[in-house]
């Protein structure tokens, strides 16, 4: 008997197989019923791995044969095995990586979950991260919900990537809508020479009480807010200023109201001058050493006046403008 005609008998029995069974379901490696129109089974038996592998063909091969896959293909299942190789363009267009497609009709389309990210989102591999370019204003509706950034040690830039602060604007900034405040004991905030905002008491004045007559007074250690901006001097004082350098203090100005007569003395402790320099108002006399030094008043008519101290952070100074 020839090839062709056992090739021809072979078809045949096929095709009456086909005929036959038209409306029938089909169990491949069962002899159970099928669930569908074609079931497969696989068995821990099985000599060679359980599987349907679809067409394999590299992109090359979707161009050559672009003229065959019409309409009435629709739905038909391929798998690119190789792009490196013809033009993602026209049926192919979006071949673009190997993996499995189905046609629509009109083109392949890939079967996989293509994930995008844009607008402050950027993709890596298959996860989406937060960070990015935005392409579009954007705005975040809080609701009645909270936004919160919580770390112990991370930091928020606006217009620098290196911030310094938990929060460090690169910049201007505004706020707007504020409400006026109505407490005496609020604070003024104030920026220093490297940008830091800090708060400073709002009290204009903060008058302290009476440094009496042949009293000490030591503040060595005290912090900003123990000391007031006005004292009284009775007479002869000993008072003994904070110990620098101390950054907390430096713009800090101390004002003396000297209510005593002629002979008053005002033992300082703490204040810096150079006598060969230093040039004090009439009626004065400052003497000692340079951070140890007694004010002495030499004429009745400097009762009743002010004489300031002011702090650089690194000493304190007479101020006598």
């Amino acid at each position: 008997m020839s090839k062709n005609l056992i090739k021809n008998l072979t078809i045949l029995a096929l095709l009456s197989f086909g005929i036959g069974a038209l409306n029938a379901q089909v169990t491949v490696g069962s002899n159970t019923e099928p669930k569908a129109t074609l079931e497969i089974v696989a068995k821990a038996a099985d000599t060679k791995p359980a599987g349907v592998i679809a067409p394999r063909m590299d992109r090359e091969y979707l161009n050559d044969n672009e003229g065959k896959y019409s309409s009435d293909l629709a739905g038909t299942i391929i798998y690119v095995n190789d792009i490196s190789n013809g033009a993602a363009t026209n049926q192919a267009v979006n071949v673009t990586a190997i993996g499995y497609y189905y046609f629509d009709g009109t083109k392949w389309i890939p079967m996989r979950t293509t994930t995008t990210a844009d607008n402050g989102l950027t993709v890596s591999g298959t996860n989406v991260k937060l960070g990015g370019a935005l392409n579009q204003p954007t705005t975040i509706d809080l609701s009645d919900k909270n936004l919160t950034f919580s770390s112990t040690t991370g930091k928020v830039g606006i217009g620098t990537t290196t911030p310094k602060t938990t929060l460090h604007v690169e910049g201007t900034a505004r706020i707007t809508d504020v409400p006026e405040s109505t407490n005496a004991f609020d604070h003024y905030f104030v920026k220093d020479e490297n940008g830091n905002v800090l708060c400073r008491p709002s009290v204009v004045s903060r008058i302290g009480p009476e440094l009496a007559l042949s009293g000490k007074t030591n503040w060595a250690n005290a912090s900003y807010e123990d000391i007031l901006d006005f004292y009284r001097v009775d007479r002869e004082h000993e008072l003994t200023l904070p110990t620098m350098p101390n950054q907390d203090f430096k713009g800090k100005i101390l004002h003396l109201y000297i209510y005593g007569g002629k002979g008053t003395t005002l033992k300082i402790n703490g204040v810096y001058h150079n006598p060969t320099y230093d040039v004090f108002p009439v009626g004065f006399a400052y003497s000692g050493t340079e951070n140890n030094s007694t004010l002495t008043i030499t004429e009745e008519i400097n009762r009743f006046r002010f004489i300031q101290f002011i702090c650089d952070g690194y000493n304190w100074y007479v101020d006598n403008r």
